[in-house]
């Protein structure tokens, strides 16, 4: 398949995708919460991401996507999602607030709480019970990163501090997806921040994230240049010709751990034309 069909395939499964999590929500919502939800659904953020990202996981792990693994899908892209929107449109002051797995102690007048602490229990019910302490350290560096994003609004921010706040953000939003679909798997704890000399698990799949945060900045260059944000692609840190680059680190990275086909299906089936230039150029539509 090449990369125009493609993303076409990717944009029809997001659709249908973005179809069945409103119902699943809408199903599974406290009653009371139901004209929270409808509102926030209207103009809420894609949740696509983490059900593409747990699509990829899975099919590098050889596992099934099946009903478990969509319905965490979809509460952690919801988490993260409400979370942000909290955070970038109400400059939300008590970040500790919107962070994942607490549940706010305090009433606030903004309905996006009480669909964050529904969402975020929710989550939490699907996991085995000592997952917040077993997976803590990536819990805490996940909400550190989110938090740190708040700084890509800073005038005085370096491109130091930028690569490492968005390396951080996708990094650890990969490590939390795959520990939450296989909490059986050992990540090294000590490999916090990872060291890139050997080839692991933990170390591949940060390296997978933060390639992913890029692609991500490059498609969204021209909207979040129009809203202030800086970002690796508005500072000209990221382009398309060091995105290959980078591919082909990830890429090796992931082989030295998954079976070489399973790392190129992934690649092929959901990323490639993502992070193909002349696809951005052609059908992004910012």
């Amino acid at each position: 398949m090449d990369n125009e069909k493609a993303l076409f395939a990717i944009r029809r499964e997001a659709e249908m995708y973005r179809g069945l999590s409103g119902v699943f929500l809408r199903e599974s919502i406290d009653p009371n919460l139901i004209d929270y939800l409808n509102s926030w659904l209207t103009q809420r953020r894609l949740i696509d991401p983490a059900i593409f990202i747990n699509k990829s996981l899975c099919l590098l792990e050889g596992a099934p996507f099946g009903g478990r693994e969509l319905e965490i899908s979809v509460y952690a892209g919801s988490v993260a999602a409400v979370s942000d929107d909290l955070i970038d449109r109400c400059g939300f002051k008590a970040l500790d607030r919107v962070a994942l797995f607490t549940q706010s102690n305090e009433e606030f007048d903004l309905e996006g709480i009480y669909l964050l602490d529904f969402f975020n229990r929710k989550l939490k019910e699907m996991l085995p019970l000592d997952f917040t302490k077993k997976f803590r350290k990536i819990i805490f560096e996940y909400n550190r990163a989110q938090k740190d994003s708040r700084r890509l609004f800073d005038d005085f921010i370096s491109p130091q501090e930028l690569i490492d706040i968005k390396d951080r953000a996708g990094g650890y939003s990969v490590l939390l997806l795959h520990a939450m679909l296989f909490p059986d798997i050992e990540l090294h704890q000590e490999e916090y921040p990872p060291v890139f000399d050997q080839r692991s698990i933990t170390q591949s799949l940060y390296l997978f994230g933060a390639w992913l945060s890029k692609i991500d900045d490059l498609w969204d260059e021209t909207k979040d240049r129009s809203v202030g944000m800086k970002q690796l692609a508005t500072e000209g840190i990221v382009t398309w010709e060091s995105l290959k680059v980078e591919t082909n680190r990830v890429l090796g990275y992931l082989k030295s751990y998954y079976p070489e086909t399973r790392v190129r299906e992934m690649f092929q089936r959901y990323y490639a034309p993502l992070a193909d230039k002349d696809m951005a150029v052609k059908y992004n539509v910012q």
